[in-house]
């Protein structure tokens, strides 16, 4: 997974605390513990989805939470990286929930986000949410899923 390898060559240290925001099955957990990384935590809004992400067995925990709302359920700064495949879309979790996500992030950490192309060129409100965390882009690559569909791997450097 393009996304795993990212973060991967940014972030070589294995036993950094990576969320996994929106895990889902935990198909990027996978591909993280297959590249060595141990210290892997999930947090998705379905719980049936954990529930096939808890059997991969690659998480320390998972969380069933919202991410549009405060998450309460770490300290802040609690981790190095945050990864986040496929969450930011049209019709699904609102922009404005990458300020739950900043500030769970310590200050240097990696944010590695996945978006449709189409999501990132015209959608104004993540912009302007963009623009008022203290993230640099420092890497954006582009790729193509299911052979018809382009993606950013967008990483981001909190300041």
């Amino acid at each position: 997974m393009k996304s795993a390898h990212t973060l991967a060559k940014i972030l070589p240290n294995q036993e950094a605390s990576i969320l996994d925001a929106g895990a889902g099955t935990g198909m990027v957990g996978e591909a993280l513990a297959e590249l060595g990384y141990r210290n892997l935590t999930a947090i998705d809004f379905s719980e049936q989805m954990l529930e096939i992400a808890r059997k991969k067995q690659v998480y320390k925990t998972l969380y069933q939470e919202n991410l549009e709302v405060p998450l309460n359920c770490f300290p802040p700064f609690s981790f190095d990286a945050v990864i986040s495949v496929g969450v930011f879309t049209f019709g699904h979790t609102d922009p404005k929930a990458l300020h739950n996500l900043d500030s769970l992030l310590k200050s240097g950490g990696y944010f590695v986000l996945t978006v449709r192309v189409d999501y990132y060129q015209d959608n104004k409100a993540f912009h302007e949410v963009l623009k008022e965390l203290s993230w640099q882009l420092i890497n954006r690559e582009e790729l193509t899923i299911f052979e018809t569909e382009p993606m950013y791997v967008l990483v981001f450097q909190k300041e």
